[in-house]
């Protein structure tokens, strides 16, 4: 059980410290979300061992400690988002819409035949911003009555679910697509 404790303790520290590499890999990046899990653990795993055996050693004290500074750490990160922190944003007046611009996402599901239940939608709602997602060469065919309200568009029609087609009526600067080579 001992050594499950220390080992346990262990990952926590390096769950810590992995982030701190600046790498954008996924196995690295997974330990930004779970601080509070990462800190609670953390302390748990100090409690529970300081009760059950002694710090014998400089190395289970350095463990300690190191342990001790993870869950430190980790509550330094998390504390801006708690009700403990200062309010740095002022809640807006929803009433005020001045400004505001309206977007709807939809991903339209490319096998999906049912145009005009998403022209109804669109119709109802009247975005400034529409974003299609899954779009093939038929919703593009079918979507033409757009380019009358949006008059600045980018498509990018695929036939293998990643196509995207995004309608503005607010002038966009430079719009480009830039295709990631998935097939």
């Amino acid at each position: 059980m001992r050594v499950a404790i220390i080992g346990t303790g262990l990952f926590m520290i390096l769950a810590t410290l992995l982030p701190s590499l600046r790498k954008h890999a996924w196995w690295i990046r997974v330990f930004d979300l779970p601080r509070v899990q990462i800190a609670t653990a953390s302390v748990i795993i100090v409690a529970l061992y300081s009760y059950i055996w002694s710090l014998d050693s400089p190395a289970e004290l350095l463990w300690v400690l190191a342990l001790l500074a993870s869950a430190v750490y980790q509550t330094y990160r998390i504390y801006p988002y708690t009700p403990l922190a200062a309010v740095q944003v002022l809640d807006g007046d929803a009433t005020d819409t001045r400004g505001c611009l309206s977007l709807m996402i939809a991903n339209v599901l490319m096998s999906n035949r049912n145009s005009d239940d998403l022209l109804k939608v669109v119709d109802r709602e009247r975005p400034d911003i529409l974003l299609l997602v899954e779009t093939n060469a038929w919703w593009a065919s079918q979507l033409e009555v757009l380019d009358n309200r949006y008059p600045h568009s980018v498509k990018h029609p695929l036939p293998n679910t990643y196509g995207m087609m995004l309608f503005s009526s607010v002038p966009a600067e430079g719009p480009e697509c830039r295709d990631t080579g998935r097939k």
